[in-house]
């Protein structure tokens, strides 16, 4: 009997996440995709005319009577564009962040006299140095800083801040 009862139940899950994952890639195959913002008026004029599609995006965003068809064909092209951008952009405003930090506690250590002279103008160079390759990285890559790039990006500033922290208690 236990045996039955188990089987069933993993039969049961099985079936359920088999259609579960059969109704998202159903979705997602039509070219929706519910991660994806959703375009505004302004945008929807900007983007008539690419690839010969209608300006009409959706109708409760337009109040034009274009047809759910319409809105899923020229939607994802769209968001495609604006989301591939944003999603990276996040990696250097973080990189730029860490980096402003880390040049306050140079500030601040100088200040209280923890660095030398020579010391803080090394750390600051340092990061000025981390700061450019971050922005020329995005140069190359059209805005984007790629995954790769970023984890050595974040490891430098991990080895700075601990520099900066050496440097101050010796």
């Amino acid at each position: 009997m236990r045996s039955f009862v188990i089987k069933s139940t993993l039969a049961a899950i099985l079936v359920s996440t088999s259609l579960a994952g059969a109704h998202a890639m159903s979705a997602v195959g039509n070219g929706w995709d519910p991660r994806a913002p959703r375009m505004n008026t302004l945008q929807a004029e900007a983007w008539a005319g690419h690839d010969n599609q209608p300006a009409d995006i959706d109708s409760m965003t337009t109040g034009s009577t274009a047809t759910p068809a319409q809105a899923v064909q020229i939607a994802p092209k769209a968001a495609r564009v604006a989301v591939r951008h944003e999603e990276f952009r996040p990696r250097i405003a973080h990189i730029d962040r860490e980096l402003v930090s880390a040049n306050h506690r140079i500030g601040v250590d100088r200040e209280r006299g923890y660095l030398t002279v020579a010391e803080y103008q090394a750390l600051r160079a340092r990061s000025h140095n981390i700061r450019m390759e971050a922005r020329q990285i995005a140069e190359r890559h059209d805005g984007a800083l790629p995954t790769a790039s970023y984890d050595v990006l974040q490891h430098r500033v991990a080895m700075l801040d601990r520099t900066i922290h050496h440097d101050a208690i010796t």
